[in-house]
């Protein structure tokens, strides 16, 4: 990788170290230059350009750090546009965050120009939530430095979310002389939003009085239901 001034005439297919402007021409940096971009640029007034050119057995960050984020996401995780030598992980599903560590420090270990970080491991996670990031420091890496970390993570996938399974639940609640409604009006709604970013829901509520006999009517009419889970 060369890294420097450039005449813009020759700009072509190099990588913008920065944003340039001049004229009505802009190129934003880690943009490559295209021939029409060159020629706009010149035609504002400018002459030269300070660019990344690769050179034979690199592969530009954005490719770089694609390739390794396709290998990194395992089961509902999902990877976004490279943008800048980055690319973020999402979880495609409420669940439990797995990550092989052992996987990740060698990654980060190949060289300082490859970098992923994670969340913690086995960290509950929702749909959508970022559980990781790749980040190819330099605009470009060797071509063999990332040969070497996808040889080595092979069909590994260290980056994956174990999905929620339980869905539905239903909650009997034992009523004492003199309990307010509304005790328990709040207790549903706290376990309600607790179960809602693991995508279950409350299906089935009965209040009994707080006695062994309707309370075990009212565990067994549950458990005949559709819950997948009785809370009492």
């Amino acid at each position: 990788m060369k890294f420097g001034p450039i005449p813009i005439a020759e700009a072509a297919g190099s990588v913008a170290a920065h944003t340039v402007r001049a004229g009505d021409a802009i190129v934003r940096k880690g943009a490559t230059i295209s021939a029409q971009d060159a020629e706009r640029l010149a035609a504002g007034g400018l002459t030269e350009i300070v660019a990344v050119q690769l050179e034979p057995g690199d592969i530009d960050e954005n490719t770089a750090a694609e390739q390794l984020a396709r290998a990194l996401a395992g089961r509902a995780v999902v990877i976004e546009a490279p943008f800048t030598g980055r690319v973020n992980l999402f979880a495609a599903a409420a669940g439990v965050l797995t990550i092989d560590t052992a996987l990740i420090d060698m990654l980060n270990g190949i060289d300082e120009a490859i970098t992923v970080a994670t969340l913690p491991a086995l960290k509950a996670v929702v749909a959508g939530e970022m559980v990781g990031t790749v980040k190819i420091i330099p605009y470009a890496v060797q071509e063999r430095q990332i040969a070497e970390a996808l040889t080595r993570l092979g069909s590994a996938r260290p980056i994956a979310i174990t999905e929620y399974k339980l869905k539905s639940v239903a909650v009997v609640s034992t009523l004492l002389p003199g309990l307010k409604p509304s005790v328990v009006d709040k207790t549903l709604r706290v376990m309600a939003e607790r179960l809602a970013p693991a995508g279950g829901e409350i299906v089935l509520e009965r209040r009994v009085p707080h006695e062994g006999a309707p309370l075990a009517t009212a565990i067994r009419e549950a458990a005949a239901g559709p819950a997948e889970l009785v809370v009492v």
